[in-house]
């Protein structure tokens, strides 16, 4: 029976990994130009993702949210909607191409080690097998059965869970549920926290000189994440002026960089992975369950289905860690220039470590922004933003100076609004439940002054 399960999950990867070269086949066939840095004709694979250009690995982000614009601005914060993601179309042809070799390259990964792993467990089969002949252990016929029942009392099991979990959903009567985000969405914040701490100790990291500040490309990640931090007025600062904003601890600003890329690449992004996409199909299994139940329990059946998939083994083991290793390479590209020549290998190595928690951490927050209850808010004020205690918080000691101004933002945070439904917003996936226990303040962003 082991055997079986690995069989299984050994072929679903390969299929996987088939459906992926099948359905994107058109990528390879078409012809690419010099400026693309890839090769596909003349190679006997597609390259790694690593291998690509790091100004060629644009954020995967989708279209604009059929239901909520995600990236409107509200007074120096973003106000994010809980949508659903939606894959549907993919608006560019090379942020497809990147995302199918993320895939192709994880799926190849996995398919060995399920291939290893099926080897292994046949071997210990036969061994078992051997001993139970050798010690005229269990008979053969007895064992078959209680394998049956042993199977036949999980399926019992997972049904009543699933029963469990779907009642508060399907009920005839009206009732509210109170999703339990508020604990998890700190303890999310705390363990992103965590890992921030973590690269203040890691050494390795040199100042950024201002001369190469103004040698970067438009459409470098490294700018774009320095204009999120020091605000618009960095692209028109000579050089003098970028001295005064760069002359902050090194450690301090891979943090702040950090933080920016969290709040860009997560926050204000949509979330792309194969285990969201949503196909034609889908969309009309929606829209029976809509027809025969109606809008309110279709709304219910969806945030059920979400919560499911959000609290999967596979989503939290496998997929969250896959769109955090992409974006820690991203980032690591991007820092680049503030990591030390002689102390590279090391630094990157430790880095890689506390950045994929730190992105582990941050999608699970947004995921947790598209099942809870509210409407959420998040909270980044660039360098020189006016100082405000209800929303922000600082690690400085000196309780004596007076705090007017940010000197460098590191974390973002959340406010949390009462959905009221007075927006005149459109929102097909209506939210359920009684509000958090503390409206208003969520998660305070963590600033230096």
């Amino acid at each position: 029976m082991v055997v079986t399960v690995a069989f299984l999950h050994h072929n679903e990867y390969k299929i996987r990994l088939t459906s992926l070269l099948t359905s994107h086949s058109s990528f390879y066939d078409e012809p690419r130009g010099p400026s693309s840095g890839l090769a596909i004709q003349n190679s006997t694979a597609p390259p790694s993702p690593f291998e690509l250009d790091p100004r060629q690995r644009s954020p995967c982000a989708l279209p604009a949210d059929l239901n909520r614009d995600e990236g409107s601005t509200i007074a120096g914060s973003s106000r994010m909607s809980t949508p659903y993601p939606v894959n549907s179309t993919p608006s560019n042809g090379a942020h497809d191409y990147d995302e199918l070799m993320w895939n192709v390259a994880h799926y190849q990964q996995r398919c060995e080690k399920a291939e290893e792993d099926y080897k292994n467990l046949e071997r210990d089969t036969r061994q078992n097998k051997s001993f139970l002949l050798a010690t005229k252990g269990i008979p053969d016929a007895i064992r078959k059965e209680l394998e049956k029942k042993n199977l036949d009392i999980a399926n019992l099991k997972r049904r009543q869970r699933n029963q469990e979990h779907l009642k508060p959903y399907l009920t005839l009567q009206r009732m509210s549920t109170e999703f339990p985000c508020e604990e998890e969405f700190r303890t999310a914040f705390a363990d992103m926290r965590s890992n921030f701490d973590s690269l203040l100790v890691i050494q390795g990291f040199r100042l950024l000189p201002a001369n190469l500040v103004c040698d970067l490309p438009e459409a470098s990640d490294l700018r774009d994440l320095l204009v999120k931090v020091f605000g618009e007025e960095l692209e028109s600062a000579d050089q003098k002026l970028l001295q005064r904003f760069l002359r902050a601890p090194a450690n301090a600003m891979v943090q702040a960089l950090t933080g920016a890329a969290v709040c860009q690449w997560v926050f204000q992004s949509e979330l792309r992975c194969m285990e969201l996409t949503n196909t034609s199909l889908l969309q009309k299994y929606r829209e029976c369950i809509e027809e025969i139940c109606g809008e309110d329990v279709a709304s219910k059946l969806n945030n059920a289905a979400h919560q499911k998939l959000f609290k999967s083994a596979h989503f939290k083991q496998i997929a969250i860690p896959r769109i955090a290793a992409k974006h820690t390479q991203r980032l690591l590209d991007a820092l680049h220039p503030l990591i030390d020549d002689k102390r590279r290998s090391r630094t990157t190595s430790k880095m890689r470590e506390y950045l994929e928690g730190i992105f582990y951490c941050g999608i699970q927050a947004k995921c947790l922004t598209w099942v809870g209850n509210e409407d959420y808010e998040w909270i980044w004020h660039p360098c020189h933003s006016a100082f405000q205690r209800s929303i922000m918080q600082t690690e400085s000691s000196d309780t004596t100076r007076e705090r007017t101004h940010v000197r460098l933002p590191l974390i973002p945070g959340f406010r949390v609004h009462r959905n009221n439904g007075g927006t005149g917003e459109v929102n097909l996936l209506k939210k359920l439940g009684k509000p958090l226990k503390h409206p208003g303040m969520l998660v305070k962003a963590l600033v230096l002054v």
